[in-house]
């Protein structure tokens, strides 16, 4: 099994934690403990504050790709992964790429500075929808005053292949 995982070593204080990003390929059969030992040491592991059984197969814990991995002490809070249910993407603008866990509850989505999920667009409304999100992940969106303004596609350079498809009656 192949995992990336990001890896915590223990520091005494004053010293930052060492983290590495890793890509590990493991054998399907492989323990915690195994585990360890491809991170370098027989230390114990952890998934946030939890101690991982050294006994148990990779595959049955809670280990998985993406996951923060604290070799010999819990992984300092900020460095755990974000608390939620779901996760919003932003795929488009000068924010893109970026990620926000979003908790069961209720998030504003828009351009304000006090919005859950903040989207650098001059466009967007200071408040543009909320996201209802419950305990088991399910969004319902729920825009705010009207839509943004339509921007006008851009200039082709080119014509399309293919047939042109216009809006027409409904059937």
């Amino acid at each position: 099994m192949r995992l990336l995982l990001t890896a915590v070593a223990a520091a005494a204080p004053p010293a930052a934690p060492v983290v590495r990003d890793l890509v590990l390929d493991l054998p399907e059969d492989a323990t915690v403990a195994e585990l360890a030992g491809a991170l370098g040491g027989a230390a114990p592991l952890f998934l946030g504050a939890d101690a991982l059984d050294p006994a148990q197969l990779v595959r049955e814990s809670a280990v998985r790709s993406g996951g923060v991995l604290g070799t010999g002490a819990a992984v300092p809070a900020v460095l755990a992964a974000p608390e939620g249910v779901v996760d919003v993407h932003v795929t488009s603008g000068p924010d893109a790429g970026r990620v926000h866990r979003l908790a069961p509850g209720t998030a504003t989505v828009g351009s304000a500075r006090g919005a859950t999920v903040v989207v650098d667009d001059p466009d967007l409304a200071a408040v543009a929808v909320h996201l209802h999100v419950g305990p088991d992940g399910e969004v319902v969106v729920e825009p705010v005053g009207p839509p943004p303004p339509a921007r006008p596609a851009p200039a082709r350079r080119r014509p399309l292949p293919g047939p042109l498809v216009l809006p027409g009656p409904p059937a």
